[in-house]
């Protein structure tokens, strides 16, 4: 038990270690996520994270070895094979609290569906072909997060992520709103240059989460130059507002604690 205690330190002492090591070097790579784990992750009620869209574990991994219990879906079997082989190393404390599903979270149970990849960037499969470079890799099995949380016993949430390439809105309308209580942090991606293929744009995203009474940052990057190499970070504010590029995208921060909005604004 004390060597638990003293890996999870370690952890978290090594992840602010790197972000000031960015800022120092004046190339810190924004993450969202990352965001929440530094800020918040102490302060949210309950210690679970649903993550969907795992791909190779990087986002949950800091909560997973704080002592989270984390639900991850990720779909792509390239991507699960090198999450599983990174999964290996983590300490068996942490093992013992992960769930991994090999489904792509919809609006419909058991649905079998073309999956694509693309040469790109292993960070862009999903169910829809944005780029010429999308190829059909392998049919998914779909569920909805309802139907998840329900068969893995999980009542509750502290933190949603969600980065499915373009179903984003989809996921987050299979979640069980009326049955369960809502994640205490929800982060999301949003780029209406994907989602404008399946019927919706930033916009709907981002009132739908303000309908479900959070409060809203909208985190905004540049647009993409080209998928698979480090993208440039532009500004976050408060939710509604308009975007500072046209082909801008990035990711929504919904909070239900509003001192959680405040926190996270003065600590970028």
């Amino acid at each position: 038990m004390r060597f638990n205690r003293l890996y999870l330190w370690l952890v978290g002492f090594l992840q602010k270690v790197r972000r000031k090591v960015h800022r120092l070097c004046g190339r810190e790579q924004f993450d969202e996520v990352e965001l929440v784990y530094l800020q918040l992750s102490g302060e949210l009620e309950n210690k679970v994270m649903i993550d969907v869209g795992a791909h190779y574990g990087t986002a949950f991994a800091p909560f997973l070895l704080k002592g989270w219990r984390v639900i991850a879906f990720e779909p792509d079997q390239v991507n699960l094979d090198a999450l599983n082989k990174r999964m290996k190393g983590i300490p068996i404390f942490a093992k013992d609290n992960l769930t991994i599903i090999q489904k792509a979270v919809t609006l419909k149970d058991g649905d079998r569906l073309d999956f694509y990849r693309s040469s790109e960037s292993s960070g862009i499969s999903g169910l829809i072909p944005f780029r010429n470079s999308h190829q059909v890799g392998q049919v998914a099995e779909t569920i909805t997060l309802k139907t998840a949380l329900e068969e893995h016993g999980c009542d509750k949430a502290g933190f949603l992520k969600v980065d499915t390439e373009g179903f984003d809105l989809f996921v987050l309308q299979s979640f069980p709103w009326a049955e369960k209580e809502a994640p205490e942090v929800i982060v999301c991606e949003f780029e209406d240059q994907k989602t404008s293929h399946v019927g919706y744009v930033h916009q709907h995203l981002g009132q739908f989460l303000l309908d479900k009474g959070y409060h809203v940052l909208i985190s905004e990057w540049e647009p993409i130059v080209r998928y698979g190499i480090q993208h440039k970070w532009s500004s976050m504010k408060r939710y509604p507002c308009t975007l500072e590029s046209p082909n801008g995208w990035g990711n929504f921060i919904a909070v239900k604690n509003p001192r959680f909005l405040d926190k996270l604004i003065q600590s970028v």
